[in-house]
């Protein structure tokens, strides 16, 4: 009997859900405050980008809490972002008659969105805009902001100021809606905000929308603070690095641990440590850099998985998903029959990965060791082979890629097909 294999590549459409490499989970009674700075607040601010990642537990219309994400000054002068009734809102007021300018738009619950508010003053008068999701919005008359003191907070409960409907409209906009205030407005306490926040940045300058775009997920250290972009505070996992009133750099408390104080996507390492091979014995698993900190195996799909054990790993049938896959330099994992394996932005393969199952889709995949396809797997986005990456055949089947994405290789790529006994003849799919 003979059975002849061939090398496919299909072609499907490009997947992906834009979120944060790093983020934290707040409930409404949590902050972090960045204490006054001469270089950040006490000083008047002619140019400004305030940008952060977010996700509300509760966006719905009917929600009339004043969640609000960032609030920096007080009653006469400051910036704010907040979600009031399903809508997402960013604005900036000052004294000597800017009473204040905000805008809106409708947002959706459980959703990862990211924004910016801009003050640039590049032009006479100056700008107020905003971007979501790295696309311009709506571009208003701007004014400097005053130097104001009231701390800047995140997460805040504190008081600042939202705009009063009773003294003025919304106008429909480009996009969503502004609101030009007229008369003092009023100030209220926040309600505090509940869901995720991650890379939050202030700057002293007006960020480009190509910049806004290009460093989205950008990780920044305390020595890029006061460089290009002048950037004066950033959140470094569950506290702020800021530039105090001196120039110099430094950093707040962290959050509370238990919400703020954990930095998410965990990171959970299958070691050499392990009780057994079971995935989901969470004696096999330590979380973040601590050996110790074991009990609990990765569950969702915002989390990071590393393989660092020297027995191979097999995934049985079941469904698993998370956000990174890294296999280290000598180890295995294998997918087997059955399992349903989703990895929703990197998988990096420094060991060898085998796949045995027809339910593997990757995001994207940077494959440095070896990878052996005994059955189909999808990669979304780009892969990028620098290592071994052969597409097998048995006597049981063949394996195949699918991808719609950019496929680069300065390894070694090969299919193989199967007859009868004997071994698998090898071809290079050109």
């Amino acid at each position: 009997m003979k059975k002849l294999i061939f090398f496919i590549l299909y072609l499907i459409p490009l997947f992906g859900i834009a979120q944060p490499t790093q983020y934290i989970e707040v409930t409404s009674s949590e902050s972090i405050k960045i204490p006054n700075s001469d270089n950040i607040n006490t000083v008047t601010v002619t140019n400004r980008t305030i940008e952060l990642w977010f996700k509300a537990d509760d966006a719905s219309v009917g929600n009339s809490n004043y969640q609000v994400l960032y609030e920096e000054g007080g009653r006469s002068k400051g910036f704010n972002i907040f979600i009031f009734e399903g809508h997402i809102h960013s604005g900036a007021w000052s004294e000597s008659g800017w009473y204040g300018t905000w805008f809106r738009k409708l947002i959706a619950t459980d959703t990862w969105y990211h924004i910016a508010l801009v003050l640039d003053d590049s032009n006479s008068p100056s700008e107020l805009k905003w971007y979501l999701d790295g696309a311009l919005q709506e571009s208003r008359d701007g004014y400097d902001v005053k130097s104001h003191t009231g701390d800047i907070y995140l997460n805040s409960i504190g008081i600042t100021v939202f705009p009063d409907t009773n003294t003025g409209t919304w106008t429909g906009g480009t996009n969503g809606e502004y609101f030009k205030a007229g008369v003092d407005q009023g100030y209220y306490n926040g309600d505090g905000f509940a869901g995720g926040i991650g890379f939050v940045r202030i700057w002293n300058s007006a960020r480009s929308l190509t910049e806004i775009n290009t460093n989205m997920n950008t990780v920044y250290t305390p020595d890029d603070l006061n460089g290009v972009g002048n950037l004066v505070a950033f959140l470094n996992g569950n506290y702020f690095e800021y530039v105090d009133d001196s120039g110099d750099s430094d950093y707040t408390d962290e959050g509370t641990e238990g919400n703020a104080g954990i930095v998410y996507p965990l990171t959970f390492t299958f070691d050499d440590n392990q009780a057994n091979e079971d995935w989901a014995d969470g004696q096999n698993w330590y979380r973040g850099d601590d050996l110790l900190n074991r009990g609990t195996s990765p569950s969702t799909a915002d989390d990071r998985i590393i393989i660092d054990v020297d027995t191979p790993i097999n995934i049985t049938a079941g469904n698993y998903s998370c956000y990174d896959l890294k296999v280290l330099d000598t180890k295995k994992l294998d997918i087997s029959t059955g399992a349903v394996f989703n990895v929703s932005n990197m998988v990096t393969v420094n060991g060898t990965l085998e796949v045995n199952s027809n339910n593997v889709l990757f995001s994207r995949l940077n494959n440095i060791g070896a990878v052996n396809l005994y059955d189909n797997l999808t990669v979304s986005g780009v892969l990028d082979n620098s290592g071994t990456f052969t597409i097998k055949s048995d006597v049981d089947g063949t394996g195949s890629l699918i991808t719609n994405g950019t496929v680069t290789n300065s390894g070694t790529m090969t299919a193989e097909r199967w007859i009868d006994n004997t071994d698998a003849d090898k071809i290079s799919p050109n």
